[in-house]
């Protein structure tokens, strides 16, 4: 019975296009010249639209809320194995980097454990992984289910990957969230970050690694961004920290929040990202 459930759930899994698994199966089948990796910054930064009109490229985004690097890794490494995009650029949150809850979320994969070696490995990272959960094939499915029915019961029609945020930041409830002393760029996501950046050199493929606008910067210090630029920097390639770009810095109709561009900042961000890509074609 087992067996019967997990083929069927093999074959339906796919094709659902509802909620985080959607996003997840849409991003692992992107064809774009350009992808955008990343974790709700990500998803809320770039607008892939305003991007292709200035680049004349196409573009997806890929960026999932509240998963960083770990997970970034997995999709690239899965998504280059069928095609090679042009451009990638990497959203890199130092509130996501230094997020002590990354490794207990790793199980929300588990329907990819089978299929992607790539998942597979990120997925033992969890502390809490036993490989009786894989036992019963079914058992990886277990959270899918909501998604599965909401995408048989929808008419949901693909997208570009992009959420924009209508709010503005009210700056009279405004409170600041800081970097805190204990917060830290651990050794192993360091590692998934370089093997990102190896797999970037290995097969050609331009990587822009940006930190997109804050209204005020969470890493006030710069130690996590600081430590990223010299990673990125160490292997040849060029560092983009726009976490207190002039522009939309501290000015609240650009922000839903203290780390989230609303969609008229997104937007304005966006081209300036459409030029750096230009620009970087042309070097």
């Amino acid at each position: 019975m087992d067996f019967l459930a997990g083929i069927l759930m093999e074959n339906v899994f796919p094709d659902i296009t509802f909620g985080t698994y959607g996003k997840i199966n849409t991003s692992l089948k992107a064809k774009q010249e350009i992808l955008i990796l990343g974790s709700s910054r990500a998803q809320h930064h770039y607008d892939p639209d305003v991007v292709s009109a200035e680049t004349g490229m196409t573009c997806y985004n890929t960026g999932l809320g509240g998963y960083g690097l770990l997970y970034n890794y997995a999709l690239f490494n899965e998504l280059i194995k069928q095609h090679k995009p042009e451009v990638v650029i990497l959203d890199l949150s130092p509130n996501v980097i230094i997020d002590p809850k990354t490794y207990m979320k790793l199980n929300i994969f588990m329907p990819y454990f089978f299929t992607y070696s790539s998942f597979n490995e990120i997925v033992h990272l969890d502390p809490d992984f036993s490989k009786f959960k894989t036992v019963f094939k079914i058992n990886v499915y277990n959270s899918t289910f909501y998604d599965l029915f909401r995408g048989i019961v929808s008419n949901e029609t693909a997208d570009n990957g992009y959420k924009g945020l209508q709010a503005q930041l009210n700056t009279t409830t405004y409170i600041p969230k800081r970097l805190i002393p204990e917060g830290k760029f651990d050794s192993l996501k360091k590692e998934y970050f370089e093997k990102i950046i190896d797999l970037s050199i290995q097969r050609e493929i331009r990587l822009l690694c940006v930190v997109s606008p804050t209204y005020e910067k969470f890493d006030a210090d710069n130690r996590i961004i600081d430590e990223m630029e010299s990673l990125v920097k160490s292997k040849g390639l060029d560092f983009y920290d726009y976490s207190d770009y002039w522009e939309l810095y501290k000015k609240p109709q650009y922000f839903k929040d203290q780390l989230h561009l609303n969609d008229v900042g997104a937007r304005a961000f966006s081209k300036l990202i459409a030029e750096e890509i230009n620009n970087s074609h042309h070097e």
